[in-house]
């Protein structure tokens, strides 16, 4: 976290807009844990409003550093204030999907919490406490997708898999996607080696 050397005219502006704002409204669900979550949109029409009234504005660019991409999020004032936080990105040059999809799972995340509004279903960190937590890495490539964004890709790849009409083709399909296989969260990973295996055997009996 970065900030100007003075921040108070910032912080006075920001405590007025929080006090008007209400969370954002869940209107989307995430088709693997059936939770419910606020979508960009939703979390903007929730704070952009009285941000504004209190001249206070938040700009997103992602840039690259020395270790990764990352997206950068400024929550500037009238008074030229401002602070400033980072959310590391994954990098898929091959893929600009993927990037696209994280890029905006980080803006809502980030957004939501300049702002100190609830976006999702509380879920008492169940989700986070199933999974062994991941050892640490430099490179944003080696970073997992969030459940989120770990379900969207597993509905994706099992809906292109179901495409395919070789077992050879599954076989290609299977080594192209490896990089994303890896980023997925273990239960997704097996259901999608699970489901390419199931594909194979069909389409080899034929």
């Amino acid at each position: 976290m970065r900030s100007s050397s003075e921040v108070n005219h910032l912080f006075a502006a920001l405590s007025k807009a929080q006090a008007e704002m209400e969370n954002a409204q869940q209107n989307k669900t995430n088709p693997h844990f059936r939770s419910k979550y606020a979508d960009l949109a939703s979390i903007r029409d929730a704070t952009v409003p009285s941000l504004t009234k209190h001249g206070l504005t938040i700009i997103q660019f992602p840039l690259p550093s020395e270790d990764g991409l990352y997206l950068h999020t400024v929550l500037g004032h009238s008074s030229g204030q401002w602070i400033e936080g980072m959310f590391p990105l994954v990098v898929a040059l091959d893929k600009p999907q993927v990037m696209g999809s994280f890029l905006t799972y980080a803006r809502r995340y980030s957004h939501a919490g300049f702002c100190c509004i609830a976006a999702e279903e509380d879920d008492d960190a169940n989700a986070a406490s199933t999974q062994t937590a991941p050892k640490a890495k430099a490179k944003s490539e080696s970073i997992k997708f969030p459940d989120e964004l770990s379900a969207q890709h597993t509905a994706t790849l099992l809906s292109q898999l179901d495409e395919l009409k070789t077992a050879t083709a599954v076989d290609d399909f299977a080594k192209e996607n490896a990089g994303t296989y890896g980023r997925l969260i273990p239960d997704h990973q097996q259901t999608v080696r699970e489901a390419c295996n199931d594909r194979r055997a069909a389409l080899s009996d034929k």
